[in-house]
């Protein structure tokens, strides 16, 4: 859909798909997908906002995917993920079902280091996510984040059984990666990673508290890069 308003898709089964499931794509706003079942798809299952940096009033916002059980994804294409945010915000992805994926489960957020970003106060709470890499990919994680994205609250997850490619980098339970800034990330449970429950590349004005990681195989806490300017508070 581009353009889409107040659109829902309801108490759904959606499958056998050669890409992904749903794409709310520019300019997309309060639209829903709930109580849905989303799997045998080639590719992902919910893409919402677009890749490039948004321009004009096309800002892709206010959607939610709730209480679906999506997996079995990425059969074919096996980097596409389970649910992607782009260029968008006040998203909201809650009580869902994530698992048999071979790459990261929720991607948000895609503007690399601190470059100008459209994510920002976008909601990930609430999800059991697991059985995700399955020994396929790597350099990946249940939750992932990109860029600058102020407002944005990853909260209240279950995360266990990521694992990556056997000669992989890495797969984790929680990843703020490259310019990852000014989010929340706090009473999540993270176990059985391959590595970090928390994995940090690089970022600013991070606050993580009152999260348990637990028996990952590497490391609970992943710290990367030196030679960037960042901060992190842990709680």
């Amino acid at each position: 859909a581009t353009g889409a308003n107040r659109c829902s898709f309801h108490n759904c089964e959606i499958s056998g798909l050669g890409n992904y499931a749903l794409w709310w794509e520019r300019g997309c706003t309060d639209n829903s997908v709930t109580e849905s079942y989303i799997h045998d798809c080639s590719a992902g299952g919910v893409r919402i906002g677009q890749g490039g940096p948004p321009s004009g009033p096309n800002l892709t916002r206010g959607n939610v995917v709730r209480d679906c059980l999506i997996r079995d994804v990425g059969k074919d294409f096996y980097g596409a993920h389970p649910v992607w945010i782009g260029h968008a915000c006040y998203n909201t992805i809650s009580h869902n079902e994530i698992c048999d994926a071979n790459y990261t489960g929720i991607a948000c957020g895609w503007s690399w280091g601190y470059g100008t970003s459209g994510a920002h106060h976008n909601i990930i709470e609430y999800n059991h996510l697991h059985d995700l890499g399955r020994g396929r990919l790597c350099d990946m994680a249940a939750i992932y984040t990109l860029g600058i994205q102020p407002g944005t609250t990853i909260r209240n997850n279950l995360i266990h059984d990521i694992y990556d490619w056997e000669e992989g980098y890495g797969a984790g339970g929680i990843y703020p990666d490259e310019g990852s800034s000014q989010m929340l990330i706090e009473n999540n449970v993270v176990y059985r990673t391959a590595s970090g429950g928390l994995t940090v590349h690089y970022g600013q004005d991070n606050l993580c508290r009152n999260n348990i990681f637990a028996f990952g195989r590497d490391t609970q806490i992943h710290l990367g890069r030196r030679d960037k300017q960042s901060s992190l508070t842990l709680e």
